[in-house]
């Protein structure tokens, strides 16, 4: 069992992981992450086939058109818009216009702004679409996934609030239409009583 980075293998436009091997260290591994509560869904460890791999420039570059797309029309008056993959993609020496990655982290400006409110709002606002936003914790999804940090649960209560988007495989007019939906909801949040 080998647990890579798909970087090494996928143009290292994404960030993340991939495990192979044997059917049955997959399925142990699979096992244990459900067991212990790492909540890894069923796809985050899928097997890959050749039409995966044959398709995984495509798809990334989809990813990364949509998001760029998504960066662009985002409000950024209200809040700090963090592209982890930003840094990493200029290192390798894309051009610009590739360098927005799929994952986005938007930290308000407003230190008591609610996250989890903005992003439940934006989930509702953006359902009747037919490439709605979803709630979920994993990324790189063909479609567009968000959360909160830093308030519920699973966090630190003092800790750092942000949204974290991964914006999916989606066409780029669908992902302006979640970016303006975003701005819209998060000005009503910010504007509320």
């Amino acid at each position: 069992m080998v647990v890579a980075s798909v970087a090494t293998y996928l143009s290292g436009l994404i960030s993340g992981g991939i495990v192979y091997g044997e059917r049955e260290a997959v399925d142990a591994v699979r096992t244990f992450a459900r067991r212990t509560g790492q909540l890894l869904q069923g796809a985050a460890l899928a097997y890959l086939s050749p039409a995966d791999i044959r398709l995984a420039g495509t798809r990334i570059l989809t990813h990364v058109a949509a998001a760029a797309e998504f960066a662009a029309h985002v409000d950024r008056t209200a809040r700090e818009v963090m592209e982890p993959d930003a840094g990493l993609l200029e290192r390798v020496g894309l051009p610009s216009r590739l360098r927005t990655g799929n994952l986005l982290f938007l930290r308000p400006s407003d230190d008591s702004a609610d996250c989890a409110a903005i992003v439940d709002r934006w989930v509702a606002t953006t359902s009747q679409l037919d490439q709605p936003v979803r709630f979920q914790a994993g990324f790189g999804s063909p479609w567009t996934t968000t959360r909160s940090y830093g308030v519920d649960r699973l966090n630190q209560p003092d800790g750092p609030r942000y949204i974290r988007i991964s914006v999916g495989a989606v066409d780029p007019t669908r992902a302006k239409q979640h970016a303006l939906a975003l701005s819209t909801v998060s000005s009503w949040e910010n504007n509320r009583p």
